[in-house]
């Protein structure tokens, strides 16, 4: 995978739950080999020590939403942010990145070869036909319809992980007695 990571190359990555943490670990761990990469998100769940800035000619982040994680990285300099309302962020992203490479977590492949984005049916889905596609495919992912599925012959690389999906949102709230901002 990292082969196909030349200078200058720009990386979409999901929002949340959609984030590929194999690919990009693997994409953190070779960071003295990379040169001038970008990675594109919106809201980032993960904090990863490149998002410091320490080695920002090499791999740098660039934040469309600050989240609890991007907030104090941006605050210090380490990341960059373009704020935009999210109906724009596709627009955006693509303006901004020539021969983007799409990298995100999905469900396996129906019987017909085709792999679900699951709940992220975000920007990225429409990506979909217009980007190089690395898939980090895990059965934790749930498989979901729409215009964020993908045919395995659209996807240039795939990477198996067993690794279970960190979840926020409504499910956590679900548990504690709280649904859709008010009390159930």
């Amino acid at each position: 995978m990292l082969a196909h990571l030349g200078a200058g190359t720009q990386l979409i990555v999901p929002l949340a739950n959609g984030e590929p943490t194999a690919l990009l670990d693997a994409i953190e761990a070779d960071v003295a080999a990379l040169q001038g990469v970008g990675v594109h998100q919106m809201h980032a769940i993960h904090d990863r020590p490149y998002m410091t800035g320490a080695n920002r000619d090499r791999l740098r982040h660039v934040s469309y939403f600050l989240s609890h994680v991007t907030r104090p990285h941006f605050a210090s300099g380490g990341i960059d942010l373009v704020p935009a309302h999210f109906s724009e962020v596709f627009a955006i992203m693509r303006a901004r990145t020539t021969d983007p490479l799409v990298i995100a977590a999905a469900s396996p492949p129906d019987r017909h070869g085709y792999f679900s984005l699951g709940v992220s049916a975000d920007y990225t889905s429409s990506f979909i036909g217009r980007a190089r596609v690395f898939l980090e495919v895990t059965e934790h992912m749930p498989r979901t319809f729409g215009r964020n599925q993908l045919h395995a012959s659209q996807v240039v690389v795939t990477l198996q992980t067993c690794r279970r999906k960190e979840w926020v949102g409504s499910v956590a709230g679900a548990a504690t007695g709280w649904f859709a901002g008010r009390a159930t």
